[in-house]
């Protein structure tokens, strides 16, 4: 009886270990199948040529007005950044006045040409990559100035026309050196710690540095 009763039990958990075995199989079949099905979508989705380019449409970047018009939002893939009105104007003539400038420098004469839908998403992609680099610094509360009056007065008693620490947000000349090199887009040299003077005449240049 309990040779009968070890017998038993042995096939029991033969059968069970088999079906354990074909249940694993089939779970790795469904998992390895699921994955090569992801990997071939990421793989026509990167590829340039494909015709379907569906992500486009996502990751459009838009921009919003609030209600009383003193509010801009710039949103992206459902995140959203909020800038006043003021500053988004700004941020736009900065745009224009220097990204064709900068991107002269890296592409070919055939490739800068943009349509205005396709500059108007370039400034909009700039412009969201800008805010984003700055709410991840909290540079909301960053973004303090002199008055105007001090930097009229630099600029015609000393003709000053450079900042040495500012940013897109709070520069006044247009001409300065910040920390990020998004900011390249919007009139900035870059830091300030790898900037180069140019050479002025007579030898004697004054620059604005409020850190």
């Amino acid at each position: 009886l309990v040779h009968s009763t070890e017998c038993d039990f042995q096939a029991q958990a033969r059968r069970t270990s088999q079906q354990l075995a074909r249940q694993n199989h089939q779970t790795m079949l469904t998992n390895t199948r699921r994955t090569s099905q992801r990997l071939a979508r990421q793989t026509t989705n990167s590829n340039p040529n494909h015709r379907k380019r569906k992500h486009t449409s996502k990751t459009k970047i838009k921009i919003g007005t609030s209600e009383d018009g003193h509010t801009h939002h710039v949103t992206y893939n459902g995140r959203t950044q909020k800038i006043n009105t003021l500053h988004y104007h700004k941020l736009l003539i900065l745009h224009d006045r220097h990204h064709s400038q900068t991107s002269s420098s890296t592409a070919t004469q055939s490739t800068h040409t943009q349509t205005l839908d396709e500059y108007r998403n370039t400034a909009s992609t700039h412009l969201y990559q800008l805010l984003s680099r700055y709410d991840a610094l909290e540079g909301a509360g960053l973004q303090a100035a002199l008055p105007n009056a001090v930097y009229d007065h630099l600029h015609t008693s000393y003709h000053v026309s450079m900042e040495c620490f500012a940013s897109p947000f709070n520069c006044y000349y247009g001409n300065y050196c910040s920390i990020f090199d998004i900011d390249r887009f919007f009139g900035s040299h870059g830091s300030f710690f790898a900037w180069t003077p140019p050479e002025a005449a007579g030898g004697n240049s004054v620059y604005q540095a409020n850190p």
